[in-house]
C-alpha cells in the first residue's frame, strides 16, 4: 500500500501509526495474502486480537456507566455492540472498504460484511500494539456514538430461542438430559 493511502486512512482512524506494518497488515486479507510472493502477513491474528480488545473497552464502558444492570443484561447489551453487523456499519462509515487489500475474488465495492467487520477489529488491535491500550481505548471513544447508534438497531432483533428458555426458565425449572457424549475427557 502506497504512503498516501495510509496517511489517507490514518486521518480517517484519527491515529497516526509509529509501524506502518501493523496499519498495512490489519488492511489486509487473507485472500490477497494467498496471492503474494513472497508471502505477506493477513490480518487474521490481528482480528482475534482486536476482538479480545474490542471486548474489553465495551465491556469497561458499559460496565461503568450501567450500575444497574445485571450481568445477562450487560452481557446481551456487549453481544450486539461488538456484533459483525454493527462492526461492519462503524467499518463502512470508515469507507473502509477503499482500503482493504482483497484478492482478485473478493469485490473491493461490494466488501462482504465479515471482511469488514474482522478488518476494524484488526485495525483496533494494530492500535493497542503499536500505542497501547489508551491509544485503542481512544480509538473506541471516537467511535463510540456510532458503535452505540448501530449496535443499539441490533439488540433490538430478537432471539425467539433465547426469549423461549428465559420465559421458560422463569416458570418451570430447566431440566437437560444428555443423550450422547462424544470426544476426548477433560
Amino acid at each position: 500500500m502506497n504512503k498516501n493511502k495510509l496517511n489517507d486512512i490514518e486521518k480517517i482512524l484519527g491515529y497516526s501509526f509509529t509501524d506502518k506494518s501493523l496499519l498495512t497488515t490489519a488492511l489486509t486479507h487473507s485472500s490477497y495474502a494467498n496471492e503474494q510472493t513472497p508471502k505477506v502477513h493477513h490480518n487474521q491474528r490481528l482480528e482475534f486480537l482486536g476482538d479480545a480488545v474490542l471486548e474489553l473497552i465495551i465491556s469497561e464502558h458499559i460496565y461503568k456507566k450501567n450500575p444497574g444492570m445485571h450481568e445477562g443484561e450487560l452481557t446481551k447489551l456487549r453481544a450486539a455492540l461488538v456484533c459483525e453487523d454493527t462492526l461492519y456499519k462503524v467499518a463502512s462509515d470508515l469507507c473502509l472498504n477503499e482500503y482493504i487489500l482483497l484478492g482478485v475474488g473478493e469485490s473491493q465495492r461490494d466488501v462482504r460484511m465479515s471482511i469488514m467487520a474482522d478488518c476494524f477489529e484488526s485495525i483496533v488491535a494494530a492500535i493497542f500494539l503499536d500505542g497501547g491500550f489508551k491509544a485503542a481505548k481512544n480509538f473506541i471513544a471516537r467511535n463510540l456514538e456510532r458503535i452505540f447508534e448501530y449496535g443499539s438497531a441490533s439488540s433490538q432483533k430478537i432471539n425467539y430461542k433465547t426469549e423461549l428458555q428465559e420465559k421458560y426458565a422463569k416458570t418451570h425449572s430447566v431440566v437437560y438430559t444428555i443423550t450422547d457424549v462424544e470426544g476426548p475427557e477433560h
